[in-house]
């Protein structure tokens, strides 16, 4: 991954704000497999190596809010999204704001996805 992000950077001959958009689809097979602690170096170099590119990373962990993971993982995070069918809501980790439910209506251009299930 951090390859990809170099190569993506030399080949713009540095990238713009925001140009640079890393998904990792779910968390969880990597937290079950090595645990919170396991992964915190992987985040930590992934998420710096985006933020040293300026880019935007969002990653998907299938769990609730109240599962210990999350409050493990935070730290790594500016923002935490949360979903609910039809909602969702925004923990601003930085500033300790939590907006209040909004709603998620489908437009032309917005894709609604069901969470694979990694159980």
């Amino acid at each position: 991954m951090l390859s990809a992000i170099d190569d993506f950077d030399v080949a713009a001959e540095g990238l713009s704000p925001g140009e640079l958009r890393v998904c990792v689809d779910s968390l969880r097979p990597l937290v079950d497999m090595y645990g919170t602690n396991g992964i915190e170096s992987f985040l930590d170099t992934v998420t710096e190596r985006i933020g040293e590119t300026n880019g935007m990373g969002h990653f998907h962990l299938p769990v609730e809010l109240e599962c210990e993971v999350v409050s493990e993982l935070m730290p790594q995070f500016d923002i935490l999204i949360e979903l609910r069918p039809g909602k969702h809501r925004w923990h601003l980790t930085e500033d300790d704001i939590l907006t209040d439910w909004l709603p998620v209506r489908p437009t032309k251009t917005f894709l609604t996805l069901g969470q694979p299930n990694h159980r």
